[in-house]
């Protein structure tokens, strides 16, 4: 978990983590730093708590790492 208070520093620091990351891993985003960072690839901008509770319970449905 990390939190930016700058779009500029959360697209830095996106772009970075995403690099170093596997392609089949996912990241997940929310807040207002990072709404635009959903249009870079294997990058999920999440809306609201609602919307993570909603993702995470897909996920523990399925038994899916997100991979």
């Amino acid at each position: 978990s990390m939190v930016m208070t700058r779009a500029i520093e959360a697209q830095r620091t996106v772009t970075l983590l995403r690099s170093e990351l596997e392609e089949h891993v996912q990241v997940w985003t929310g807040g207002s730093a990072s709404a635009e960072l959903d249009n870079y690839e294997g990058v999920e901008y999440i809306a609201s708590f609602e919307a993570l509770e909603q993702r995470v319970a897909l996920l523990r449905e399925t038994g899916s790492s997100g991979s």
